[in-house]
């Protein structure tokens, strides 16, 4: 058999080493029944409606594959903190936050959007290289961002997270986090300002508070990069999801794209060995 490649609409196609093939809404019915009968992939499959799950579950299942799902629609297990691979998910993570949501900032000012993204990149890298599984998620960003806010504010007020920063800095001065704080604070000049710029990235958050996306962006459960192994399916479903977190499924294929870059890099290093 001829690989159908050519008939995919790819995502991610590697072969080796990971073995991630995906499609895109319904072109994947086009070749999802004749690529499923190699059975020799990783598969993550776009399924809007879910009527791909309810179609082809039973065969991959048959064939002892593990199945995952990603519904966007309801309470769900995925996280895009937990799943940042390295300081260039960092980097995506926050890029897609700024893209996809309104801050306090007026339009056309490129300097506190620049301002924005600096305290994002570096509370977010703090989470993702410091705080324990359990807490890298939305909510610990959130806790960091409201307790950068005082409501009685005086000139030359030292925050609670710039004490955290500033031990951090002590036990390892060229911390990336600690670097992108540090940046942050120069290019602000002052807690005074960094205070508006957190309230700002707050108002960015607010939306996945609602109980739907807050559970999805919150829980631990779902490692993409254990989806990367062969026999395994992903199906990930979106059809009713709530306009706030569309922005995170073509991330999570992002992440997903950087997990299986790492394992397959990982997986030539032994092989090599």
């Amino acid at each position: 058999m001829n690989s159908p490649n050519s008939f995919i609409p790819p995502l991610i196609i590697m072969r080796k080493y990971g073995n991630i093939s995906c499609g895109i809404g319904s072109d994947i019915k086009a070749w999802l029944a004749p690529e499923v009968m190699w059975l020799a992939n990783a598969f993550v499959i776009y399924d809007p409606d879910g009527s791909l799950y309810a179609d082809h579950a039973s065969t991959f299942r048959d064939k002892n594959f593990n199945l995952a799902t990603i519904n966007f629609t309801t309470p769900n297990s995925y996280n895009p903190i937990l799943n940042i691979c390295d300081n260039n998910g960092v980097v995506k993570l926050t890029n897609a936050l700024i893209s996809a949501t309104t801050g306090l900032g007026k339009l056309g000012d490129v300097n506190f959007l620049i301002n924005e993204t600096m305290l994002l990149n570096a509370l977010i890298s703090y989470i993702h290289h410091e705080a324990p599984k359990n807490e890298q998620n939305t909510a610990m960003l959130t806790m960091i961002l409201e307790h950068m806010i005082i409501e009685d504010y005086q000139d030359g007020y030292i925050s609670s997270v710039d004490l955290l920063f500033e031990e951090t800095e002590f036990n390892e001065p060229w911390h990336t986090a600690v670097l992108l704080y540090n940046e942050f604070m120069d290019a602000v000049g002052d807690s005074g300002d960094a205070m508006r710029i957190a309230e700002s990235c707050l108002v960015r958050l607010a939306p996945f508070k609602a109980s739907k996306t807050d559970i999805s962006v919150s829980s631990e459960n779902m490692i993409l990069a254990n989806l990367t192994f062969r026999n395994t399916a992903l199906f990930v479903m979106d059809s009713n999801a709530d306009d706030n977190c569309k922005f995170l499924v073509p991330l999570m294929y992002s992440q997903l794209y950087d997990a299986n870059c790492k394992k397959s890099k990982e997986a030539t290093k032994i092989h090599l060995a």
